[in-house]
């Protein structure tokens, strides 16, 4: 045991976070009230014989002060021949006795998660969703091994080892195998099926697997573990069924990371006051989160709470994180933060952090980073929950009655099975697209365009952004995205942007090939034209569902959304058969003209009346009944 004895000259109170690293990997994190003057505080570390590199880190958690010099280096040398780091283990139930440190050698030692391999893809986030996932099932396996020699003094040694496990939960269900290996002894077989392997869990029901090598005889031992956690995702099954407010009092707590402030609260009160649920609060949060904090992968790692990067607007995913779970419970949603992997189909992208809010009694997932809200696309496997996020350990060992000679961990590795089979989400958010032109001011249009969404699961709540693009372009036609709600209705958005066009008044007719597109995943997107021509569509129809045996008028109003001045014919049908037709001129612009038919039935019945103006369909089914007065009626 080796304690680390850190003083801290403050000239002010407050509360500070103060970070411990050894050798460039994060030790312990803590927070310290400082008062003015000296404070002293002692960090207790196991450690690795050898000299070593120390650093200690002070933020203070009031973002209103600044402080100089909060970065101490130096080095220390230490002989007791065990690695500490991290504080994995405090939390963790079901422990059994060989878990407390007794005899002379005892320890933890972990290797934090810095350095995954096969990092590489997209990972940053993207306006038009792109480099994110599209995965709507998907079967994954993590593998976590690792070999340690040891020394045992005396028969009857233990030695535990934690790797993290997959959640289990609505979207994600896991299964997981081992296999231990002590000197030549092979034991393999399901987690469940076998006494050396232990589930355990967390205040958090996080779950971390544990290994047991026991009554180790005494001499030196080669150790081999491997543990594969087989992890099947189905978002297809994860619906936000109702928007009910939830109650979870445990998640309205914060720690270091989360702490709001009345700047923090400010804001989130400021982006959600007209908000009918929670669900349209927390998506009003999360863009506004993933529209403002510029993502610096220079900061991974780092222990920034909710406030300095409310402050300084970049981060990393957990920092996106922590910041969405201190603005929603700033307002009363209870929230947590999730650790785990992203992936996609071709490239493995490494760690991740996201959240999750508490809605209808139950947790739905948020990840600010990618702007995904209400449908979370399966290549997030989830791993742990807590009150907030930050980096997570992937191995911690702990012994008695032995001593570490080397040991040598693998970094996770992660494999997508069976890709060729993947399904991929299909569209979610079905568009219908409508435009027009507004005015028109020598050869500078203003266009309207309108887009009409549903949600084709028939089920279930989603947030999305809804972007307006040219065709083959990256540049927004509009300077702003609009955040659609899209439930078991239908939910409507539009844009207005100008364009000026050569020789519009020569007569010459353009065409402006446009996209819409949704956000989150899977980016869903429709292709239209919009035109410069004269272009008609049916305004009004006025065509009663029941009319009597007798002659009636049929209004119909139509209006040009093109660019031009024209004339269109407008026919009547009753039964596909034509009855009359008239041309109509309308002028450019969404301006309007109105024009009738007179149509006289014969007989009583059921009709399907149809009006076409342009391109465009009018259609009614019409009940003809009896005449309001009848040939027989006497009068005296």
């Amino acid at each position: 045991m080796l304690d680390l004895n850190i003083s801290i000259n403050s000239t002010f109170i407050t509360t500070a976070n103060v970070s411990l690293t050894i050798d460039g990997n994060l030790t312990e994190t803590k927070s310290i009230n400082l008062s003015e003057g000296i404070n002293y505080d002692i960090f207790t570390i196991l450690a690795k014989s050898g000299l070593h590199n120390v650093s200690v880190y002070v933020v203070p958690l009031n973002c209103d002060i600044n402080i100089s010099n909060n970065d101490y280096n130096t080095t220390y040398n230490a002989s007791t021949p065990i690695l500490l780091i991290e504080r994995y283990l405090n939390n963790l139930t079901n422990q059994t006795a060989n878990i407390s440190f007794n005899g002379t050698q005892t320890g933890i030692m972990d290797s934090p998660r810095d350095n995954l391999t096969l990092t590489g893809g997209n990972y940053s986030k993207s306006l038009k969703g792109l480099g994110v996932k599209d995965i709507g099932t998907g079967k994954v396996v993590m593998t976590y091994k690792g070999t340690i020699n040891i020394n045992v003094f005396s028969s009857g040694g233990e030695l535990s080892i934690y790797t993290p496990s997959a959640a289990s939960s609505e979207r994600q269900s896991r299964n997981v195998t081992v296999r231990l290996k002590d000197n030549t002894n092979i034991t393999t077989g399901d987690c469940t099926a076998l006494s050396q392997c232990t589930f355990m869990y967390d205040s958090h029901n996080t779950e971390t697997i544990k290994l047991d090598f026991n009554n180790l005889v005494s001499g030196t031992h080669a150790l081999e573990y491997e543990v594969n956690i087989t992890t099947d995702i189905n978002n297809f099954n994860y619906t936000i069924q109702s928007l009910s407010k939830g109650s979870n009092s445990q998640y309205l707590q914060n720690d270091s990371l989360t702490r709001w402030t009345q700047e923090i609260q400010s804001m989130a009160q400021n982006l959600t006051p007209n908000c009918s649920s929670d669900f349209e609060k927390v998506g009003k949060i999360s863009r506004w989160v993933y529209e403002n904090i510029t993502y610096d992968i220079i900061l991974a790692g780092q222990p920034y709470n909710a406030s300095w990067v409310f402050t300084n607007k970049k981060g990393v995913c957990a920092h996106y994180t922590n910041l969405l779970i201190s603005m929603c419970r700033s307002i009363g949603i209870p929230a947590r933060g999730v650790y785990g992997d992203v992936y996609n189909s071709s490239d493995y992208l490494g760690g991740h952090a996201w959240a999750e809010v508490f809605m209808d009694n139950k947790w739905y997932t948020v990840d600010p980073t990618f702007n995904e809200i209400g449908f979370i696309d399966s290549g997030h496997v989830s791993e742990g929950y807590d009150l907030s996020t930050l980096e997570s350990s992937f191995f911690s060992a702990e012994g008695y009655g032995l001593s570490f000679n080397n040991y040598d961990v693998f970094y996770p590795d992660l494999k997508v099975l069976n890709t060729a089979n993947v399904t991929l989400i299909s569209d979610i958010i079905n568009i219908t697209p409508k435009w027009r032109v507004t005015n028109v001011l020598g050869n500078t249009l203003t266009y309207e365009i309108i887009g009409i969404f549903n949600n084709s699961r028939e089920q279930g709540y989603i947030i999305g952004n809804a972007y307006l693009w040219p065709v083959g372009s990256s540049t927004l036609l509009s300077d702003y995205t609009h955040q659609v709600y899209v439930g078991q209705n239908e939910s409507n958005t539009s844009w207005r942007f100008n364009i000026t066009l050569p020789d519009l008044n020569s007569g010459s007719n353009y065409t402006l090939p446009i996209t819409i597109s949704t956000d989150p995943t899977p980016l869903t997107s429709l292709n239209f034209n919009a035109y410069t021509a004269a272009t008609y569509e049916i305004y009004n129809a006025r065509v009663p569902a029941t009319i009597q045996l007798e002659t009636t008028t049929l209004n119909v109003t139509v209006r040009n959304i093109g660019a031009i001045d024209g004339n269109t014919d407008v026919k009547f049908y009753v039964n596909n058969e034509e009855q009359q037709t008239k041309n109509l001129f309308v002028q450019k612009a969404s301006q309007t003209n109105t024009t009738s038919f007179s149509w006289t039935p014969t007989t009583q019945g059921n009709y399907t009346i149809k009006i076409l103006a342009g391109n465009d369909v009018f259609i009614r089914k019409v009940t003809v009944g009896a005449s309001t007065c009848a040939d027989n009626t006497n009068v005296q």
